[in-house]
């Protein structure tokens, strides 16, 4: 699990060069971002991410990739396999890379979630932007773009 949470850090050095890996940092940094993120059934770092529900899967992926501080954040169906607490401190991460100037863009079918985090909002159909919508957007506006068919 420390080698899956470290793996997006290899190339920067933050953890020894690609063939001697600083285990110790590494592990140090995944249990801090199993506790943060409140990845559950860890039994030990060592255990393969592929034992992990699926939602604690998402919720350590997701604490790989805010470890790194990015300026842009890309995610797709950020909650899903969250329960409703996770839902929401992945929503608050989400909020505070924003309001630190990072660029996120949410690709979600979860038009709850995509309202309750959007400043603007692009419906996509038919594999292209069929409509724009500001905040606050209208939901039955964008439902009708959702399922429009022209």
């Amino acid at each position: 699990m420390a080698e899956n949470f470290g793996i997006g850090n290899i190339h920067s050095g933050q953890y020894g060069s690609f063939w001697r890996l600083g285990y110790k940092r590494l592990k140090q940094d995944a249990q801090s971002a199993v506790a943060d993120f409140d990845v559950q059934g860890v039994r030990s770092l060592d255990q393969k991410a592929a034992l992990l529900s699926g939602g604690n899967a998402q919720k350590l992926v997701i604490a790989r990739e805010f470890s790194r501080d990015p300026q842009l954040v890309l995610v797709h169906s950020p909650s899903r396999g969250l329960d409703v607490r996770a839902t929401q401190a992945v929503h608050a991460r989400l909020r505070a890379a924003r309001a630190a100037g990072a660029a996120v863009l949410v690709i979600s079918e979860d038009l709850d979630e995509v309202l309750s985090l959007a400043d603007r909002i692009g419906v996509m159909n038919g594999g292209r932007v069929v409509a724009e919508f500001d905040y606050p957007a209208d939901r039955q506006a964008i439902g009708k773009a959702m399922v429009s068919h022209e």
